[in-house]
């Protein structure tokens, strides 16, 4: 299964338990768009938040539509952090998915080729708006990067 799905899918088992869990090609072109939230699912301490940046993402799975926030992408030495905002269709929630879209933060070691979901953030509005429902960091090691993430690694850590 696919990473950043069983993190979705991880989000939705864990609200009852805790306060919930939720993971481009230089030829998809950046795509500006407001986004009203609350605050960011991890904040950067002292600095004013930079309006985001979204990029769309190609798809990696069905109803789901992922965007990485440009304006948050850090450079560390080999390792580089991101935001990234899953979307989910109207038929998704109609179902029963607890929330409409998740925020969440990522480092890479981009040397290794490896990530961890630092935290996340679930939201009753498309595009991290509305109610914040849950957040919280993800605890879990370091992953390798599959294919389906290499999009957003390749933005952040550079080609």
């Amino acid at each position: 299964m696919n990473d950043r799905l069983a993190l979705s899918m991880v989000s939705m088992l864990m609200m009852s338990t805790v306060p919930a869990i939720a993971g481009t090609s230089s030829a998809v072109p950046a795509v500006p768009v407001s986004v009203e939230t609350a605050a960011p699912a991890s904040p950067r301490a002292g600095a004013a938040e930079p309006p985001p940046n979204l990029q769309k993402l190609p798809p990696y799975q069905n109803k789901v539509t992922e965007y990485i926030d440009r304006s948050s992408v850090r450079m560390r030495g080999t390792h580089a952090s991101a935001t990234f905002v899953q979307d989910f269709d109207d038929e998704m929630i109609s179902h029963g998915l607890p929330f409409a879209s998740v925020r969440f933060s990522v480092l890479y070691n981009c040397a290794a080729n490896t990530y961890r979901t630092l935290s996340y953030s679930t939201w009753s509005g498309h595009m991290g708006r509305g109610h914040r429902l849950a957040d919280g960091p993800v605890p879990r090691g370091e992953m390798t990067v599959d294919p389906s993430l290499e999009d957003g690694r390749r933005i952040a850590c550079g080609p």
